[in-house]
């Protein structure tokens, strides 16, 4: 082989090893594959702010976990957050001990639908996974865009509206599928908000009733992530950390350990679209077959959830309703394929114990006992993806008939 040869064969194989370390470098820009990334979108621009660090610094980082999970935060702080040089959001991972800052992303708006799209892409592109979790820690009220807006942003006087569809928004435009999706919000496992999410992500875990500020215990969560093989086991898990955290001496009551009520479920989505076609059915039938006083009984006896009261479980009514009379319908069995575990505690009596509730703590749905609100809130409600399933116009056909008989009542008592 001739000189020129051999230098032009030696070029070849130099510029190949470079080309491929090049490119080695340019594919190892994100980090390595691990077996879960769990994003935790705080939205802590209002009165949670030193509940967000403090569940960071004295929950998160002090878990313990291996390096197979990645756990990215971002954190929109308020304004007077007591910080030198404070540049707005941040961005730390997370890992056994330590929280490392990724980057300062300055002030934003995290009540909007694309800022949460934002943090999902960067998280799960940045950070691979082949499972992925999302936790939303923020103020919440169920679909009410009212007191207690869910991602309320105290600077830009903003929140993710999910009648609007933002929430729904977010999720889209983010084109991510979760494993798992945690509402560390109160009041936002109801069906209504479960309906925005179901089509992306396998389990959905929240409570229908109001949440402390301390809200989920992530040191407990994160430290057993990895004791479970199947995405379901853990999703289990998470809801019973929740709930021990919740009971007496468990960690998460007031000082004063006075005791308050407290639920938690797991809804798998995989059945979900059924459920809905069932929801469709009896919306559409149940005046054929039930009373209108049958059905007032049952929503009369059910527990009233959220803050103006006008929001009732689920399962629970359904379990009534079917109790006075039995008619050909599958939605409590549908019910119980979805939400796989559920719990709901109250105080008992002496307020030192908790008593069991049976039948609740699966979610909430809306049913107002008033005509009036639900005429007021029945144009939004209409924007929502439940609204599929007429059960509005089941509302509003029961309340109406109900509204005619208390002035017929009180018609025939004047005469």
């Amino acid at each position: 082989m001739s000189k020129n040869l051999k230098y032009s064969a030696k070029l070849f194989f130099t510029i190949i090893f470079f080309t491929s370390i090049f490119l080695t470098s340019c594919n190892t820009k994100n980090e390595k594959k691990t077996d879960w990334t769990i994003l935790i979108y705080m939205a802590a621009d209002n009165s949670l702010n030193e509940n967000a660090i403090a569940d960071i610094e004295e929950e998160m980082v002090a878990a313990n976990f291996s390096d197979d999970i990645n756990i990215l935060v971002q954190i929109d702080h308020r304004n007077d957050y007591p910080v030198v040089d404070y540049t707005g959001a941040e961005r730390y991972l997370i890992s056994s001990g330590e929280k490392k800052i990724i980057s300062q992303i300055g002030e934003i708006d995290s009540g909007s639908s694309e800022e949460m799209a934002s943090f999902i892409d960067w998280g799960t592109t940045k950070y691979p996974s082949e499972k992925k979790a999302l936790f939303l820690w923020s103020h919440g009220n169920g679909w009410y865009d009212s007191y207690n807006k869910f991602c309320p942003d105290n600077t830009s006087q903003s929140s993710i509206n999910i009648p609007e569809g933002e929430l729904h928004r977010s999720l889209e435009l983010s084109n991510t599928h979760f494993e798992i999706i945690v509402f560390d919000a109160c009041n936002m496992q109801t069906i209504e908000v479960v309906t925005e999410v179901a089509e992306f992500t396998d389990f959905v875990i929240g409570s229908e009733e109001a949440i402390k500020s301390d809200g989920f215990p992530y040191d407990k969560i994160l430290e057993s992530w990895e004791d479970f093989n199947s995405t379901e086991s853990i999703a289990l898990n998470i809801k019973e950390k929740f709930i021990e955290s919740y009971k007496p001496f468990g960690g998460s009551q007031n000082e004063d350990n006075s005791i308050f009520k407290f639920s938690c479920s797991v809804a798998k989505t995989e059945l979900f679209s059924e459920l809905l076609t069932e929801l469709t059915t009896f919306s559409n039938n149940s005046l054929e077959n039930w009373t209108v006083q049958e059905i007032l009984t049952a929503r009369t006896e059910c527990l009233e959830l959220n803050d103006p009261e006008i929001d009732i479980d689920l399962y629970q009514f359904f379990s009534l309703l079917e109790n006075i009379s039995s008619k050909d319908y599958n939605v409590v069995s549908k019910i119980d394929d979805i939400f796989i575990s559920s719990d709901y505690f109250k105080p008992s009596e002496n307020q030192y114990f908790i008593e069991y509730v049976e039948n609740a703590g699966y979610a909430a749905i809306w049913f107002p006992e008033d005509v009036n609100i639900l005429e007021n809130l029945n144009p939004v409600y209409h924007n929502l993806r439940f609204a599929e399933t007429n059960w509005s116009g089941f509302l509003e056909q029961v309340l109406a008939r109900q509204s005619r008989n208390l002035a017929t009542n009180k018609t025939n008592k004047t005469n």
